[in-house]
């Protein structure tokens, strides 16, 4: 590879703190797409250049301004918010957008991460090294509360008003249980309505038994594989759906994704699946 050519190459992807593809590089400099791209992975080899997308490249000093925005938003998220496990893309977003410009988020989480930058949650991110903490006494409470959340599974959880009578005020059994959903220990259904994450994990592999055997899935259907009650199914199917577990068909539902809770579509794929007939 000509040094002129990489030097050429690198002005351009340094002009402006956006991405830039083998394209537009070679529409600038005058020399293939093959050299272009050639260029930019000599780049991307010397640290001079970034990949944040299949076929997007920052450079680096753009590629910096990403990843300190990111540390400096997510430091933030957690110190201002300690029960909360991840910060949402909601804030994560705009800020990232004017740190440099990129034309899939998603592909930039998923880019981020392979760095070692954040780890990607569905909505959201968080550092590395972030983790849930209990205060002991609400510990301490939890540890007594999610025995019953599993014995209860999906035929009888226990209603949150019942731990309510039975710890002091120091000990808020709806702000505990929240927390819980953050930890991934427990998953809310809807308001007073939670469920043991195995519950949840034992509901996925019954649903996906029912896709496999070709049994229609569903609220009947769920119900009486998991014995559980309609009010139970309707609103865990509605959570799975959210997930992108399964996904609804008037009636009944199919599975999307079976286990990779990361697998967030991106935006370009989302824009192709609108686009079909």
């Amino acid at each position: 590879m000509e040094s002129n050519v990489v030097e050429s190459t690198y002005a351009v992807l340094a002009q402006q703190h956006r991405e830039y593809t083998a394209s537009d590089v070679a529409a600038q400099t005058g020399v293939s797409e093959v050299e272009a791209l050639a260029a930019v992975q000599s780049l991307t080899g010397d640290g001079k250049a970034f990949a944040v997308s299949g076929d997007g490249f920052l450079s680096d000093v753009a590629w910096k301004r990403v990843c300190d925005t990111a540390l400096r938003i997510l430091t933030t998220f957690h110190k201002r918010n300690p029960y909360k496990r991840r910060a949402p893309d909601s804030e994560l977003r705009p800020a990232l957008v004017k740190a440099a410009t990129v034309r899939d988020y998603l592909a930039l989480k998923a880019a981020l991460e392979d760095a070692g930058v954040w780890e990607r949650e569905r909505g959201g991110a968080r550092l590395p090294d972030f983790a849930v903490v209990l205060p002991p006494r609400w510990e301490a409470a939890a540890q007594e509360m999610l025995p019953v959340f599993v014995a209860g599974g999906l035929n009888d959880p226990p209603w949150p008003g019942n731990f309510r009578a039975n710890y002091p005020r120091d000990v808020p059994v709806d702000a505990v249980l929240d927390i819980l959903c953050e930890q991934g220990r427990l998953v809310r259904l809807e308001s007073d309505l939670y469920i043991a994450v195995e519950s949840l994990e034992q509901a996925k592999a019954t649903i996906t038994a029912l896709a496999d055997a070709g049994t229609p899935i569903t609220v009947g259907a769920v119900r009486d594989a998991t014995g559980s009650s309609r009010r139970v199914v309707v609103p865990l199917l509605e959570t799975l759906d959210k997930q992108g577990f399964t996904t609804r068909h008037e009636e009944t539902r199919t599975i999307v994704a079976k286990t990779d809770t990361k697998a967030e579509p991106t935006d370009r794929q989302i824009r192709h699946r609108s686009a079909r007939p």
